[in-house]
């Protein structure tokens, strides 16, 4: 459902620029280990919820390294899109093997409209990835949302009383500590210290608080 809304609000936004939807490319993450991954359900939920126009599957990419660039010549705008953008580091890494490819290929990338948005996102990620996207290759990436930022548990008067919220993060944090180191990486408070809480029916995404996902011999998490 929140694809769907995603979906509509932004084909309303384009037709009013004379862009039909059927003109649009949805890029997703493919899976780094070649194996099932939460861009899966993307997929799947991205044509679900677009079935009533009969969105062409050929409209959504699951691998950019397989993408044949000559067949986009009727594409308009192509729409960077993952279900949760909690740092934006999976999404600008995808953004950035299309542009490469691109440039390979001689395509006119700069001629098109190029669009990040997630089921959930945080602010921080997206004005990361617009910065680097900028910098790297001078490239304007537009922000499509729908009223769809997540903010961190511990941002103030938005779970917890802004009087009360450190307190309870020092509590927390000591907790996350004992679970959430593994080797050299560290997911206290949630990959980065997103300090999310955010859980979807096929996976909990490492943003979220490590207590909540992580398994270990002093933690059994209910996600």
């Amino acid at each position: 459902y929140k694809i769907w809304q995603l979906c509509e609000a932004m084909y309303k936004y384009l037709e009013e620029r004379g862009i039909s939807k059927e003109n649009i490319l949805f890029v997703t993450i493919s899976s780094p280990t070649g194996r099932a991954s939460g861009g899966d359900s993307l997929r799947d939920n991205l044509l679900s919820a677009n079935q009533e126009w009969g969105m062409d599957k050929s409209q959504i990419v699951s691998d950019v390294e397989k993408l044949d660039m000559n067949s986009l010549k009727d594409v308009k705008v192509i729409i960077f899109i993952d279900d949760i953008l909690g740092t934006g580091f999976s999404l600008k890494r995808t953004i950035q093997e299309f542009i490469q490819k691109a440039i390979k290929t001689n395509f006119k990338i700069q001629e098109y409209i190029l669009g990040v948005t997630g089921v959930f996102m945080t602010r921080s990620a997206v004005r990361f990835i617009k910065k680097k996207i900028k910098k790297e290759y001078n490239l304007e990436i537009e922000v499509f949302d729908n009223d769809n930022y997540i903010d961190s548990c511990m941002k103030g008067d938005h779970i917890f009383n802004y009087d009360e919220v450190k307190r309870i993060e020092t509590i927390i944090e000591r907790y996350e500590k004992e679970i959430g180191m593994d080797g050299e990486k560290n997911y206290v408070m949630g990959f980065r210290g997103c300090k999310l809480l955010l859980s979807f029916y096929y996976n909990t995404p490492n943003n979220t608080l490590c207590s909540f996902w992580k398994c270990e011999k002093n933690n059994i998490p209910v996600f």
